[in-house]
């Protein structure tokens, strides 16, 4: 202990302020490189990995506390590569409206990518062909510390695509095996868990290394019918880019982007299994002597990848099948009758979209109830009718009923909104300010997960209504037939987010949207909707802004929350009543006093 308690203050001073630094890194560099040149196999390179992360650590500790000027100029000479890259930087944002069309186009960067992992495989390919035993021995012949750099961020890569390959199927089996009250994590999940890996391992220890690749390019082929014949909802949202240094916008639709994304997933795998094990390929696995270790990880990643391919687009089909942006769905209940009837009655109202509701239907979607009774006895025409409402099944065949039932509907999908939203709000009441002005209120995107708050510290680069969320997620508190209704309703009047100032209660709110509600129900078919169809709320002020491709300042009192680099979309703007903004005109006087006829007065 003695000698540790001598020797550890001296080494830190060495590290932080001695002139030693300099020469013992070049040293531990020459040993470093002298020892890989006597290592075999990649198992021993793992210790050499080890070495070559302190010893950049131990770099970076000390240019933290003593700069180094050959630190500097290396990271001058990387920030001088990194500008070179500048040509394929992007702004990207949201366009929510889709109208009018811009030019669609994918960024050259992503054709550079996919050049560029094509590339990779080919390389890697012939790099196995001609070294069957593999590359590691001529990258060691010029280089131990390049082949060490190589390595760790080709382990680096696998590992997080093994991470991965488990976390995505896991989401999944959440999915089908919902978390219980009072148990953490289930014994089905775990079993599914545990029989997937062995499963993921079993087949990798039989089966040719070609089998996972070839279904990885089945999963390519979907993606690409996916985006020849469907469509992501009926949501108008696409996402637009600009080049660096370039005023010219494009457009990249949802599902162009699912294409893009799978491709690149998939070359990127391609390359990492080819660099990795390739030599499986050829049927000659004789790098296991010397890349044992990277051989059995890149295998694993390629028995991965079609459990987490099938695991995104599962989530993805996920997506798009609870999308408030979908077709809404409207559910009726039968709450008597014979079997026959129900199907009968089932065939009447299917034409008007409504289907018959079912106990797991209940949860998901309002529903409204009827009870089939004598056509004596119906009251589907009566002014002030009881629910659930009494009718026969000739009254299906008038409008007027379906019309009504309709406005049931509605009315049972804007009463349980309004319940959802005083909840939320009086949630988010007593969550700290923190310095944000408001509040993004998005219930019916299906790509904002929650409440979220207009923060003043994030960048300006950040989408604002993507930070943490506040309350409830959106598809726990509401029902995915109240989302449903609510999106169209604010397409209808050309409403995409809504942004309420912080100190706003539940109640003030609450009042806004039934006065939106009424606005729809008074222009039905709905217009868009202006500043004077809210001048009545007192002490309140809601304004709309149109944010077209750039977002700029206004000379407004009130406060304007910040938003994407780019984004095409109509904001609607709940504020506290500033005052100040309207001034009193005198009435109009006339002195002229020619008399003028009665009936032309």
């Amino acid at each position: 202990m003695k000698l540790f308690s001598q020797v550890y203050p001296q080494l830190r001073h060495t590290l932080s302020h001695g002139r030693w630094f300099t020469p013992s890194v070049i040293v531990l560099l020459i040993g470093l490189e002298m020892y890989g040149r006597q290592a075999t196999t990649d198992i021993h390179d793992t210790i050499g990995a080890i070495v070559l992360l302190l010893i950049m650590a131990t770099i970076a500790l000390r240019h933290r506390n003593n700069p180094t000027s050959w630190v500097k100029r290396l990271g001058w000479l990387v920030w001088r590569l990194a500008k070179l890259t500048d040509f394929v930087k992007l702004s990207f944002g949201p366009d929510l409206r889709g109208s009018p069309q811009i030019p669609r186009k994918m960024p050259l960067g992503y054709h550079l990518l996919l050049a560029s992992l094509a590339a990779w495989c080919i390389l890697g390919t012939l790099a196995w062909y001609y070294f069957p035993s593999g590359w590691r021995p001529p990258v060691v012949q010029v280089s131990y510390i390049a082949y060490l750099f190589l390595l760790s961020l080709l382990w680096g890569a696998m590992f997080l695509t093994c991470l991965a390959g488990v976390y995505l199927p896991t989401m999944v089996v959440s999915r089908l095996f919902p978390q219980t009250e009072g148990t953490p994590y289930n014994r089905r999940r775990l079993i599914a868990i545990a029989s997937y890996i062995s499963s993921i391992s079993i087949l990798s220890w039989l089966f040719p290394l070609w089998i996972p690749l070839t279904v990885n390019a089945l999963f390519w082929l979907g993606a690409l019918v996916v985006q020849f014949t469907l469509g992501f909802g009926n949501s108008n949202m696409q996402l637009i880019w600009r080049a660096y240094r370039s005023q010219k916008i494009f457009a990249i639709t949802l599902p162009r982007l699912l294409l893009a994304c799978t491709s690149v997933a998939i070359f990127g795998l391609f390359a990492l299994t080819i660099s990795a094990s390739g030599s499986y390929l050829y049927g000659k696995p004789k790098a296991e002597q010397v890349m044992g270790l990277t051989n059995m990880l890149g295998t694993w990643v390629a028995w991965l990848s079609p459990g987490m391919f099938l695991s995104s687009f599962i989530l993805a089909w996920y997506a798009w099948i609870r999308s408030p942006s979908g077709k809404e769905i409207r559910f009726i209940d039968l709450e008597n009758g014979s079997e026959p009837t129900r199907n009968h009655f089932a065939r009447l109202v299917r034409p008007h979209g409504w289907h018959l509701a079912t106990p797991v239907t209940e949860t998901d979607y309002c529903t409204i109830h009827v009870r089939i009774v004598h056509p004596e006895a119906s009251q589907a025409t009566e002014f002030d009718p009881k629910w659930p409402l009494e009718l026969c099944l000739e009254d299906l065949k008038n409008a007027d009923v379906h019309f009504r039932l309709k406005r049931r509907y509605e009315l049972q999908a804007r009463r349980k909104f309004l319940r959802c939203t005083e909840v939320l709000f009086k949630q988010a009441k007593s969550v700290p300010r923190n310095g944000a002005e408001g509040y993004w209120f998005a219930p019916h995107l299906w790509f904002v997960g929650g409440l979220t708050r207009d923060e003043a510290i994030s960048s300006e680069d950040e989408m604002a209504f993507l930070a943490e969320m506040i309350g409830p997620p959106y598809r726990e508190l509401y029902p995915l037939s109240v989302r449903k209704y609510f999106y169209h309703l604010l397409r209808a009047m050309e409403i995409d987010v809504i942004f309420i100032e912080i100190g706003i209660g539940a109640g003030p709110i609450i009042r806004i949207f039934r006065r939106l509600f009424e606005v729809y129900d008074r222009t039905h078919p709905a217009r868009r909707a202006e500043d004077l169809d809210f001048r009545q709320m007192i002490k309140y002020r809601v304004m709309f802004h149109d944010l077209d491709v750039e977002q700029k300042k206004s000379e407004s009192k009130y406060y304007e929350p910040k938003f994407a680099p780019l984004g095409r979309l109509r904001i609607m703007h709940i504020y506290r009543d500033k005052g100040g903004e309207e001034e009193l005109q005198d009435s109009p006087f006339s002195s002229d006093s020619s008399p003028v006829p009665l009936a032309l007065a």
